[in-house]
């Protein structure tokens, strides 16, 4: 099984749900990566942060708009975990709450056939307004499976 994780999904998460933390802002004893173990640097002030170039060195991000879930990690380190395509890479490496769903294949599946209903439902012309009706019920009923589905999503 794959846990790849779409390159869009993690530049979104790394855009609205890290925020770049100033080492001032930090106490003495957590001022280096607890993935990588290396020292953190303050973030050069006219970089764009989540974009990551080369050459920037490891700044600490804080997890954000992400629930419980407020650890603070390395820039780098925190998207070469959710990078590795491992089974723990969709969690947060300390508490493992969960950042986004794992990749599951059923889920993909069952998501299509929803949407596919969606489609079919929306298309679909109502001969009289208690059919209209029905078919709004209908309607709602698949789009609230289909948010079910998406579960705990922060993206």
């Amino acid at each position: 099984m794959s846990y790849r994780i779409p390159s869009p999904i993690i530049q979104n998460f790394l855009e609205h749900h890290t925020c770049p933390v100033a080492l001032s802002k930090l106490p003495h004893d957590v001022r280096s990566c607890p993935i990588c173990k290396a020292s953190y640097v303050d973030r050069d002030p006219k970089y764009n942060h989540p974009l990551l170039l080369n050459d920037t060195e490891e700044y600490p991000v804080r997890i954000c708009n992400c629930g419980e879930c407020k650890h603070v990690f390395g820039r780098r380190c925190l998207e070469q975990h959710i990078r590795a395509q491992q089974p723990w890479s969709h969690r947060c490496p300390l508490c493992r709450a969960e950042f986004f769903p794992a990749p599951s294949p059923r889920r993909e599946q069952l998501l299509e056939r929803v949407e596919r209903l969606l489609n079919m439902i929306a298309a679909r012309d109502a001969n009289d307004e208690a059919e209209a009706q029905q078919l709004d019920e209908i309607y709602v009923a698949a789009e609230s499976i289909r948010d079910e589905l998406l579960g705990p999503r922060w993206i």
